[in-house]
């Protein structure tokens, strides 16, 4: 099977259908309820400073600051708990085998760390080259982008392995990424920008607390969906480039 546009789509929606409920759990828990919570902590925290949190944020002591970036961290691998969880959905659910969410979220904590070196090291890649007038950076970035499911897919491979793994996967589908992730984009953001309308026109709109809790809701929905977005690429990848057969990928989760 190549990997196409339309492949890569099909995937993705076939992988919400067949695993809804497994999806909304992991998503609720490690996505949407986060981002709600700190759209609401930053709402809180400004109230009680009597101004706006930008101006708040640039006025702090500097054991606020630790705190703030103390509770960043924990939202960093709560997503990244979501992200390993629901590549190993895609894995589990593309082969056809029963997802067992408890089994799936072990696997996630145990390697939510791991993941989260792995994405300093991607990142701080990525900046560096980036500073090669831009076009180094976004091709690492483009060539690396499946290294996280690699890492979660593919037991054993190591930190570096993995990104090895990905520029394996991604060699001649770079730009096809690229593309992929712009139209993924565009129509989030079309949908981003029709829900914070709606929610505008709503008697609650005059409530500034209904509308932070709203507008978590709705980025926290977008990082999910990019989440399974990235997911359907990487199964995609693999059984274009290696012809791996569903079952056969799901097996390293037994």
């Amino acid at each position: 099977m190549d990997f196409t546009f339309g492949g890569v789509f099909s995937r993705f929606f076939k992988l919400i259908g067949e695993n809804l409920s497994s999806l909304l759990v992991v998503g609720l828990l490690f996505t949407i309820a986060p981002a709600v919570a700190s759209y609401y902590g930053l709402f809180i925290w400004a109230s009680t400073n009597g101004t706006d949190w930008q101006t708040t944020f640039m006025t702090m002591r500097p054991e606020v600051y630790a705190l703030l970036g103390g509770g960043g961290l924990v939202f960093i691998i709560l997503n990244l708990i979501g992200t390993c969880a629901i590549t190993e959905i895609a894995i589990l659910g593309g082969g056809g085998s029963k997802v067992n969410l408890a089994s799936v979220l072990s696997h996630a904590v145990r390697n939510a760390f791991p993941v989260l070196i792995l994405g300093f090291i991607v990142g701080l890649l990525t900046a560096l080259l980036s500073l090669l007038l831009i076009i180094p950076g976004i091709m690492f970035l483009l060539a690396a982008y499946v290294a996280i499911p690699a890492y979660v897919g593919q037991p054993g491979l190591g930190l570096w392995g993995a990104v090895k793994r990905s520029f394996e996967l991604t060699r001649n589908h770079r730009w096809g990424i690229l593309g992929l992730l712009i139209v993924m984009g565009i129509i989030s953001g079309i949908i981003s920008a029709a829900l914070s309308g709606i929610a505008s026109v709503t008697p609650m709109a005059d409530v500034p607390l209904s509308l932070s809790i709203t507008q978590g809701l709705i980025n926290g929905a977008s990082t999910l969906i990019d989440q399974i977005f990235v997911a359907a690429i990487y199964v995609s990848l693999r059984k274009s480039k290696d012809r791996t057969m569903p079952e056969q990928a799901a097996a390293v989760f037994e």
